[in-house]
């Protein structure tokens, strides 16, 4: 019995190793016969695509050198004459991750550029990773979908090629690539909406920014499950299950922005659940600058005819910066400013050099420009004619200014002088009420007319007085030699 078992044991792995070397002699063959057959699988032959198109120039041609031109003879495809004029379009979804799908799609066009839909033709698809042939019954577009798992294929590039034919005569033959990666495939988005934007990867401090990422690949159901990681400058920002994300960023300067990506598939093997995980990350390096704000424009108001002044016009924000500016008059309406400015400056610093050859109101009109805003700001102008002497814009303020002023002046004058007045106690002998009695207005009008005399007579360079010859009178009344002393008092 034991001599039997050992013998059946040996029986087994003979078997064994027998079946292993002929699966590695068929897989070598398989690779070698598609290493050495490249140039030949990847040889097409040249298609006549009538006197006004023009052979595409990604397809590899192939023609005997002893026939003439169009003519298409390739003995080692074994495939039939192109005996009519179409055009032959193919694209497919890749690149695509292992264990995703990949589409695969043919468009057949006549000699006139355009699309049937009644004729039926037969479309051969040969995949270089795949050694089965695939075949389609369709009109003038075709299409299939193949999975590639991890298990059985690598990360790599390969060809589909194609042959369209219509009663068993090839009308058209194309090749195209595919590649497969160890990686997610997609890409990310910066978006803000600005009003103006000179680039899309330079956003403004001063509006929200959304992030968006974007997979690729797909996958057959259910859906795989997939986890958004954010990064800023290597710095996590936060983590989602949704594919976009919104911040707020007050800092200008260059910023590196990273999505990690992660996702959990579920396939089966022979019947049986299998769940793989992908990874991949994308990124976008924008750059973010601060808005144009507080602008200031300084220079002339009123400026003669034909004479050169300057503007000076300066603002807030990020550079660089440029300038457009339009002179209208302002009976002629609003003034709309268009233009594509060449000339930038590192500051917002411009210098604005006019010359008006003709008198009246004008607006000046400034559009400040940098990467992320565009800002208007108006300056008025008045232009006159020297020569003239009707310049009643400028008299009339001028005259009114200076009465204003001459007022002010001496209503403080009058408070000075209220308030540096002494008090001096008098008796008042009252005899005659009805005759010496004052009201208060006409105390306080008296107080200023005496100031305003004051003001206006009294020069300030000291004159010496005349003499008066009088014949001394005897003082009648306290009350008039106190009025001296504070006229006196008045005068120091």
């Amino acid at each position: 019995m034991v001599g039997g078992s050992n013998f059946l044991s040996f029986k087994i792995c003979a078997v064994l190793c027998f079946t292993l070397c002929a699966a590695d002699t068929k897989t070598n063959r398989r690779t070698t016969s598609t290493s050495d057959d490249w140039k030949e699988r990847m040889t097409i032959p040249r298609k006549y695509v009538g006197p006004d198109h023009e052979p595409e120039s990604n397809i590899l041609l192939e023609s005997d050198p002893n026939s003439p031109e169009g003519a298409h003879t390739n003995k080692r495809l074994h495939e039939p004459d192109i005996v009519q004029n179409f055009t032959l379009e193919l694209s497919n979804s890749s690149p695509a991750v292992l264990d995703s799908s990949v589409i695969f799609w043919a468009k057949l066009r006549d000699f006139t550029g355009h699309l049937g839909d009644t004729s039926k033709f037969k479309y051969q698809w040969y995949d270089s990773e795949k050694p089965d042939k695939k075949v389609t019954i369709d009109d003038f577009t075709s299409s299939i979908t193949r999975v590639y798992r991890e298990d059985e294929h690598r990360a790599g590039t390969y060809f589909m090629r194609v042959t369209v034919l219509k009663d068993n005569n090839a009308v058209a033959v194309k090749a195209m690539y595919y590649n497969l990666t160890g990686r997610l495939n997609g890409n990310m988005t910066v978006l803000q909406n600005l009003s103006y934007q000179r680039e899309p990867n330079i956003l403004s401090t001063d509006h929200p920014i959304t992030l968006r990422a974007q997979v690729w690949d797909k996958f057959r159901s259910p859906p795989p499950r997939i986890t958004y990681h954010w990064f800023m400058n290597s710095q996590p920002i936060g983590t989602s299950d949704n594919p976009g994300l919104n911040v707020s960023l007050s800092q200008p300067g260059p910023k590196h922005v990273t999505v990690f990506v992660t996702a959990k598939i579920l396939s089966d093997v022979f019947m049986l659940p299998r769940f793989t995980n992908k990874s991949g990350n994308f990124s976008q390096r924008v750059i973010l600058k601060d808005p144009l704000n507080n602008i200031h424009i300084q220079g002339g108001e009123a400026v003669p005819i034909n004479d050169l002044f300057y503007l000076n016009v300066t603002c807030k924000g990020s550079g660089p910066t440029s300038i457009c500016w339009k002179v209208t008059p302002i009976k002629g309406g609003a003034a709309n400013i268009t233009c594509s400015p060449s000339l930038f400056l590192l500051y917002c610093q411009h210098l604005v050099k006019l010359s008006i050859p003709s008198p009246g109101k004008y607006k000046f009109t400034a559009l400040l420009i940098n990467d992320v805003s565009q800002l208007e700001k108006h300056w008025y102008l008045y232009v006159y004619d020297p020569g003239s002497v009707n310049v009643p814009a400028i008299t009339v303020p001028v005259v009114f200014a200076f009465l204003a002023v001459v007022i002010i002046v001496i209503g403080g004058a009058y408070i000075m002088k209220l308030r540096k007045k002494p008090y001096v106690e008098v008796a008042d002998f009252d005899f005659h009420p009805s005759l010496t009695r004052e009201t208060e207005g006409s105390r306080l009008s008296v107080k200023i007319r005496k100031t305003v005399q004051t003001l206006i007579l009294s020069p300030s360079v000291k004159s010496t007085p005349r003499p008066v010859k009088s014949t001394p009178r005897p003082a009648k009344s306290t009350f008039k030699d106190y009025g001296s002393v504070e006229e006196e008092n008045n005068r120091l």
